[in-house]
């Protein structure tokens, strides 16, 4: 009688872990809700030197982005919004001039920042670690 009593028990530890393991799994995994998702429409959108310079280089304006941001894919896997003090979004899309690219930005309360552009399946050609000095990213956080 007593063995059966332990196994009963550790049955529903055993389940009561199960359980537990299930819903942090449910919870982990979950889309993002209202407050935490996308934002399409950002009232700013600005631009890191970094972003700026490897734009030009794509043969891109600014505008270009602004319509991939509006209208582009947004790659979860390459993403994340669990980052600290914005979520850091990818947009993938394609130009109305044809350009397919990919931007990586963050987005924090005060508006969305792109930090940077590339063009899928291609090496980058462009030295824009030499981009010319513009407002840090710190910077532009706490201005806001």
């Amino acid at each position: 009688m007593h063995h059966l009593l332990m196994k009963s028990r550790n049955v529903m530890l055993s389940l009561l872990l199960v359980c537990c393991l299930m819903a942090w799994a449910m919870i982990r995994t979950k889309p993002p809700g209202a407050r935490e998702a996308f934002d399409r429409n950002p009232r700013q959108l600005q631009f890191s030197a970094t972003a700026l310079c490897r734009l030009k280089c794509l043969g891109m304006a600014q505008s270009d982005a602004a319509a991939v941001v509006a209208n582009g894919l947004i790659l979860y896997h390459k993403s994340n919004r669990r980052a600290t003090p914005c979520p850091v979004w990818v947009v993938q899309g394609t130009t109305a001039t044809g350009i397919t690219c990919r931007l990586r930005l963050e987005q924090c309360a005060a508006g969305t920042i792109v930090v940077g552009a590339e063009r899928p399946g291609m090496a980058a050609t462009c030295a824009c670690n030499d981009a010319p000095p513009g407002i840090p990213m710190q910077e532009q956080r706490s201005k806001k």
